[in-house]
């Protein structure tokens, strides 16, 4: 059998042989690369499409080149919010209710690094069964001064990725911001009240301060003009956000849809048609590596055929003669799969590296299970297909010799 041994070794040809291996660490690190970033990436990507949480949408209408002539709002009337209420594709719908006079938001002084600012503000409120789960939110009267308060999550993120690089301030963590408290004054009717505001939570469907309905109907009619105004905005929850007939009414009646729901759906649906592209080109590398790979192993068991017949002859089976056949591709099989296993954790530390820098995403150093399990699934396929490859060629020739 080292005869046999001996001769196959001879009979390699190398051309063919790292051609084939070539292809085949190509691809396979094209699919764990693809792999491992979809596991990796998957919560982020999830991050973004929550923006429209439980299929919640804000509806306005669209403002026209000439509203700035005049100084009313156009909002909704009796008759259109029930209109919108009818359409199947609508669970539920409300109305924002808006504060009818002044805020101002302050933090009097630097605290843990943060700038002291003061800004003028605008609070809005819907119904609690709009806003999720936010602690410390769905209740709130006259005899607090702390006012619970949803941000938008644009906000911090414009502040982290804009206004703390431009002024050299410390970035802020979500639950750092909860933390925090600030200075809320109310002022209208000749009146004046200041609150210490704080965060519960951040909405990524919601792009205005949200304060409670009952501090907001609590100021309102204390300093808040007595002024009935139709709702500017709604707030509806949906079967489907890209119901085809529900986004032809919008369209036919004009009114905004505020958030990006649409866009995000095409976001998600544009990556996964890349991960899936990039997925099915690295299958067929792959496979083409395999029939090259199978390709060098009948050159060389039709090569040396002559040494395999009188091997058979002096009493040798197939069995046999396989096993020192994978002898001869077990350390190019090694070598293909340890170097793209370990190519893949290179080029993952490069990108975990330039996405934290950049995306501020936490990834991890090491392969994901998944990965390394579709990483031996490959390999035991090749195993079996090799062998399954020998078996047949061995067949042949063994048959040739009793003819």
């Amino acid at each position: 059998m080292s005869i046999l041994l001996k001769v196959l070794k001879n009979q390699q040809k190398l051309t063919t042989k790292w051609i084939s291996s070539l292809g085949t660490i190509i691809g396979l690190i094209i699919i764990l690369i693809t792999v491992e970033l979809l596991i990796d990436f998957n919560p982020f990507i999830q991050q973004k499409i929550s923006s429209v949480e439980k299929s919640y949408q804000v509806i306005s209408k669209k403002i026209g080149e000439l509203s700035f002539l005049s100084k009313t709002v156009k909002g909704f009337s009796k008759n259109e919010i029930e209109e919108i209420k009818a359409l199947d594709n609508i669970k539920d719908i409300a109305c924002f209710m808006s504060c009818n006079y002044q805020v101002i938001i302050s933090v009097g002084k630097e605290t843990n690094g943060i700038p002291s600012f003061y800004t003028l503000a605008f609070f809005e409120s819907v119904p609690n069964r709009f806003l999720g789960e936010s602690e410390g939110f769905s209740f709130w009267d006259s005899s607090m001064n702390e006012v619970p308060v949803i941000l938008p999550k644009n906000y911090l993120d414009a502040y982290n990725y804009g206004l703390s690089l431009s002024m050299n301030t410390p970035q802020i963590s979500e639950s750092f911001l909860k933390k925090l408290r600030f200075n809320i004054e109310v002022s209208g009717n000749n009146k004046k009240k200041n609150f210490i505001g704080k965060v519960v939570g951040l909405s990524n469907h919601l792009n205005s301060i949200i304060v409670p309905q009952s501090f907001l109907l609590f100021t309102n009619s204390i300093y808040g003009e007595k002024i009935l105004q139709e709702p500017t905005r709604l707030i509806v929850k949906t079967k489907d956000k890209n119901e085809e007939n529900y986004i032809r009414f919008l369209g036919e009646k004009n009114y905004n849809i505020g958030d990006n729901s649409q866009q995000i759906s095409l976001i998600q649906k544009i990556i996964i048609g890349l991960f899936s592209y990039q997925f099915i080109i690295a299958i067929i590398i792959i496979s083409q590596g395999l029939l090259l790979l199978l390709f060098y192993s009948k050159i060389i068991i039709q090569s040396s055929k002559d040494v395999i017949k009188k091997l058979f002859i002096t009493g040798y089976n197939i069995n046999q003669i396989t096993k020192t056949m994978e002898k001869i591709m077990l350390k190019l099989y090694a070598l293909i799969f340890i170097l793209s296993l370990v190519i893949t954790i290179i080029i993952k530390l490069a990108i975990r590296n330039q996405v934290i820098d950049k995306l501020n995403i936490k990834l991890s150093y090491l392969l994901s299970p998944y990965t390394v399990f579709i990483w031996a699934i490959i390999i035991i396929t090749f195993f079996i297909t090799n062998r399954i490859n020998f078996k047949k060629s061995l067949e042949t020739i063994s048959k040739q010799i009793y003819i």
